[in-house]
């Protein structure tokens, strides 16, 4: 579920678990800071007593739950096997603050310089498709400035805004692996940048649902950075798209897919639900041998393996990761122990010193279970696991 806290009306945490299994107190899914405060994050919990699950608000404020899906009891599948994203590599899918990480279509050569009525114009075509080079050969002698022949022609960097979304502005983002037969659907960490004014961002299988029937990121104030993880289903072209009510830069981190029904039959990549319980807690010296605040850019690594009923050779978890007392603006990173470069991916912005934030992870783990926390910004951090993937790593 993507589980938001409307007008909190006190501070506190909020904690999702299954009905008559789970403990107050034993984890946490949102952190209100402040009281009015608007805050979403992805939640995946048991099903507990009656097919239900229980929310348990310390500071009280109005709950939204949107469902984006569900597991079933299975000892092998073919589709809705979590497939991690590849290693050793940036798995960012877009960035709109980078021309050259925004997926277009290729126009071919099909402009000449005297096809545009200003410089401006020319400039802005120039550096929409430059991920494909000078397509359509408009900087001659190879500046870098397209149409020097035009008027208004100045030193050409990428424009800051140019695919910044505006109000009601959408973007489609194809998922590797083409129609929905072959990835049923993506997980993804989705991260707000500059928001332009409060207001929701959704993203949703293309095609396939309302804009504003559901909600995944929320922003109340102008100039806010937020990340929120997603799970959603792929639409039957193989893409999503995300709609902002209000505008904003937005980055997507691949986190991984889920396999569809071209896939073949096996036993890898299913999900085992736990009752949600605390791997890692850095101001508590019983739950990690690192006690902090942490300083900047430290690494934690956190096992898993033979705890909470994770066995040894799990190939991924399902966490709820949490950064309080930071130390200043910046982020945190999770990935599999010595699968990843730090600063490769995005899973938890952090905008300010002091701050506690939220957000929820998949993850892989390497061979001996574990998974590593960059703390880049610095404070402390606490990890809940939710369940666990099958499968060799």
């Amino acid at each position: 579920m993507n589980v938001t806290v409307i007008e909190a009306t006190g501070i506190g945490f909020v904690q999702v678990f299954p009905t008559g299994i789970g403990t107050v107190g034993a984890s946490s899914n949102l952190n209100v800071e402040y009281v009015g405060q608007i805050i979403p994050n992805q939640v995946t919990v048991p099903v507990g007593q009656n097919g239900q699950v229980s929310v348990f608000m310390q500071g009280g404020g109005h709950i939204a739950a949107d469902v984006l899906g569900y597991f079933t009891p299975a000892s092998r599948a073919r589709e809705g096997r979590f497939t991690l994203a590849p290693l050793m590599q940036s798995n960012r899918l877009l960035d709109t603050r980078d021309p050259l990480l925004v997926p277009v279509d290729n126009p071919g050569d099909s402009k000449n310089c005297s096809d545009f009525g200003t410089w401006d114009q020319a400039w802005r075509w120039f550096w929409t498709y430059k991920r494909y080079g000078d397509i359509a050969r408009l900087d001659g002698d190879g500046d870098g400035i397209p149409c020097n022949s035009l008027p208004g022609t100045k030193t050409a960097t990428a424009p800051p805004d140019l695919f910044k979304l505006a109000t009601g502005g959408t973007i489609r983002l194809p998922i590797n692996g083409g129609s929905s037969k072959d990835v049923s659907a993506v997980a993804a960490n989705v991260t707000v940048v500059d928001a332009t004014a409060p207001g929701f961002w959704q993203v949703l299988p293309t095609g396939g649902a309302a804009l504003g029937s559901s909600s995944n990121l929320n922003i109340d104030r102008a100039g806010q950075s937020i990340s929120n993880h997603v799970v959603i289903p792929v639409g039957p072209d193989g893409s999503i798209t995300i709609f902002s009510q209000t505008g904003g830069h937005v980055i997507v981190d691949l986190t991984g897919t889920f396999t569809g029904v071209n896939s073949e039959e096996s036993t890898a990549g299913l999900f085992v639900a736990v009752t949600p319980s605390r791997l890692v807690d850095t101001r508590d010296p019983a739950n990690t041998p690192i006690v902090g605040p942490l300083p900047r850019a430290t690494i934690v690594n956190v096992n898993t393996s033979n705890r909470f009923g994770i066995p040894a050779g799990a190939s991924g978890a399902v966490l709820n990761s949490t950064i309080t007392d930071s130390l200043g603006a910046g982020y945190v990173q999770i990935y599999p122990t010595g699968g990843a470069t730090p600063g490769s991916t995005l899973t938890l912005a952090v905008e300010r010193a002091r701050q506690t934030i939220p957000n929820a992870a998949y993850t892989g783990l390497d061979s001996t279970g574990r998974f590593s926390m960059y703390v880049q910004a610095g404070g402390n951090v606490i990890a809940d696991v939710a369940g666990w993937f099958t499968g060799s790593t």
